[in-house]
């Protein structure tokens, strides 16, 4: 099945504009990532922290916004079930503005609170962005517009960088009041969106009026989007897909099932693998990284840091331009090998004491091939090929994975080597896991999709229930 080469849309510009103001969210989610890999020095100090604890409040510090995000992007699924789309993003919105306020507090105990709060506000964000673009968007346009959300995240850790530049080299109490605009820094993203999807895009996507049997509001929203020889085609598609949920009466516990089982598998384990291949807990650490192969010179560290967020923002920019050209598969493939590669070699050129302009040019290199690849395609896949449950699960291990690796990377005592070769061996096996089990989705509607995960012989019937406690559905031999 070919992408239609007709746009039904009235104007890929405004899709894009309503991506965007979605995808405020995935720019909270980049910044609370990076920003304290550069303000920890100064956190610590405006904190008097003692040098005993300062490893301990690093690890949580920096651990609590995977681990909070682990807990909001599994909770998403019950936030979906009560409200729309829009408004668990404003929710959401609420809860990003209470933790930057709660950064204010003079107390350092507090902030370990904030830090959760706010990866709670990551995790809801992670899973309701991309369901959001995925349901709002036309089909000829969706995969460019699910690269996005994973830009939205580079530009945000572009901003935590950049502010990042402006602390002092030797921080003192008087860096308090700069300290503070940096943790509040995100309420003003929150009340952004909050804003925009309040007055502006203050509609619903269409498949959730369909679901909410709302018709003249789904028809609504459709004529803002769709032209209008094409609203009633697309509108019928859209209640088709709605009675389909309707009639399944998805649970977490029907993600299990053999309609889900290996989907969920393929999206958890991919979330799994683009966490363990070490972008984040890069990014997160990338202040100690490359101080340590700086000699800890300040200005170049952090010139150093703002060049390589800004080189995986282009990565993840012109990824877009071949997402529905090469494919889902061919571009998780070939990006796994080409991480695999050159975070290999820096393993062996960490661990080797060749000169640091060898492993800047190296990591560089590994940033574009994750940004063209593992980092924007896992969440557009996992938009494609699972449910709203089934992505807040797959969304809740990517997080998980990384509360692991930012734990451990403080006690790792300087050695970076090993870290570049564990996320190496990572990577290895993500090419062969692609190779063997990812199918391509490019140009494929979701129930072609659901049929590439069955058991070989099987196709799934959408019109024949089975009562056993509660509505089954059946599984016919091909």
């Amino acid at each position: 099945m070919q992408i239609s080469k007709i746009d039904k849309h009235k104007s890929t510009l405004q899709i894009t504009l309503i991506t965007l103001s979605s995808c405020l969210g995935s720019l909270y989610i980049g910044y609370q990532i990076g920003v304290f890999s550069l303000a920890s020095d100064t956190t610590f100090i405006v904190f008097k922290t003692s040098q005993e604890n300062i490893a301990l409040y690093q690890a949580l510090l920096t651990c609590f916004i995977p681990l909070g995000a682990s807990v909001g992007s599994l909770s998403s699924g019950k936030l979906l079930d009560i409200f729309s789309r829009r408004t668990s993003s404003i929710i959401c919105d609420m809860f990003g503005i209470i933790s930057s306020f709660m950064s204010q507090f003079s107390n350092i105990k507090y902030l370990p609170l904030s830090r959760f709060l706010a990866g709670i506000t990551t995790g809801l964000n992670s899973s309701i962005v991309p369901l959001y673009i995925q349901e709002i968007s036309p089909n000829e346009v969706s995969g460019k517009m699910g690269i996005i959300f994973n830009m939205g995240i580079n530009m945000g850790i572009i901003f935590a960088t950049f502010l990042g530049i402006f602390f002092s080299q030797k921080p003192s109490q008087k860096d308090e009041d700069y300290w503070r605009f940096v943790f509040i820094f995100p309420a003003f993203i929150c009340v952004s969106r909050y804003l925009i999807l309040k007055f502006i895009y203050n509609f619903e996507t269409p498949l959730f009026y369909a679901l909410k049997s709302e018709d003249y509001l789904c028809e609504k929203s459709l004529k803002i989007i769709y032209k209008n020889e094409y609203v009633q085609e697309i509108k019928d598609q859209i209640q088709n897909q709605a009675q389909k949920i309707k009639n399944q009466k998805e649970s977490f516990k029907n993600m299990i099932s053999i309609k889900y089982r290996k989907r969920l598998t393929i999206g958890c384990l991919l979330q799994i693998f683009q966490q363990w291949s070490g972008i984040n807990a890069v990014i997160m650490y990338s202040g100690q990284i490359f101080g340590q192969l700086l000699d800890n010179d300040f200005f170049q560290k952090n010139m150093i840091s703002l060049l390589s967020n800004i080189v995986l923002f282009l990565a993840s920019f012109f990824s877009s331009f071949f997402i529905n050209v090469l494919g889902r598969k061919k571009i998780l493939l070939w990006g796994s090998a080409l991480c695999f590669l050159f975070l290999g070699i820096l393993a062996i050129v960490s661990g080797s004491g060749f000169h640091q302009e060898t492993s800047f040019l190296f990591i560089f290199a590994y940033y574009i091939s994750f940004n063209f690849s593992l980092g924007p395609l896992v969440w557009l896949y996992n938009s494609e090929i699972l449910p709203e449950k089934g992505i807040s699960i797959a969304t809740s291990c990517n997080w998980v994975a990384g509360s692991i690796i930012t734990l451990a990377l403080p006690y790792l005592n300087g050695n970076i080597w090993p870290l570049f070769a564990f996320f190496a061996f990572v990577c290895a096996c993500c090419v062969v896991f692609v190779q063997l089990l990812v199918k391509e989705t490019l140009g494929k509607n979701k129930d072609e999709i659901g049929n590439l995960y069955l058991p070989e012989g099987h196709l799934f019937d959408e019109n024949k229930n089975l009562q056993d406690g509660e509505k089954q559905k059946t599984y016919i031999n091909a």
